[in-house]
């Protein structure tokens, strides 16, 4: 019995030592006809109206419940009146452990809405899917906007995602776990 209780408790540090953290990284991109779109480096992107612009920066992160997925950072040239409606902004989690088998990448589409006048702000990032899975073998990976919609002032808004998770395999090894500790004590029961 001791070999067993011995068996299940390492089962059990094994996967749950193996749930918990994921690792990832993610993109961003600008469509529309607002503002014409550049690279910034890296996974960033920048779309720029004017002497006015809204820039992506991407992440690339381990975590286990609250996750950040990087920022948009608005840039005001304090020159006139800039709408940047219906220009739209998908970002894109791209999971790389535990390793994906579908759902990879994860993407929240989303679309611009609001003005930049002077150094006042009125944008917003309103994402039509707030949240995306991501699925490795029996673990699936949850990410869920923490806002919706993003209200952007001028400056860094950071955007965040909770993160939850399907551990399906410490499920099993703990229901394992109680059905031969079950099984031990009937038996002892009928002797």
């Amino acid at each position: 019995m001791k070999k067993i209780a011995l068996l299940c408790v390492f089962a059990l540090l094994f996967v749950g030592a193996a749930m918990g953290q994921v690792s990832y990284y993610t993109t961003g991109t600008f469509s529309g006809s607002a503002c014409s779109v550049s690279s910034a480096g890296n996974n960033d992107v920048v779309c720029t109206a004017g002497s006015d612009s809204v820039e992506f920066i991407s992440a690339t992160q381990s975590g286990s419940d609250y996750l950040w997925l990087g920022s948009l950072n608005v840039i005001s040239g304090g020159q006139g009146s800039v709408n940047f409606s219906g220009e739209s902004f998908d970002l894109s989690i791209y999971q790389t452990s535990p390793t994906p088998t579908s759902g990879n990448p994860g993407t929240f589409i989303g679309s611009l809405a609001g003005t930049l006048t002077g150094s006042t702000s009125s944008l917003s990032w309103d994402p039509s899917i707030t949240t995306v899975t991501i699925v490795s073998g029996s673990q699936s990976s949850t990410y869920t906007l923490t806002a919706d919609p993003l209200v952007l002032p001028v400056g860094d808004t950071d955007i965040a995602a909770d993160l939850t998770q399907s551990p399906e395999p410490s499920s099993l090894a703990l229901l394992g776990c109680g059905l031969l500790g079950l099984a031990r004590f009937a038996r002892r029961f009928v002797k």
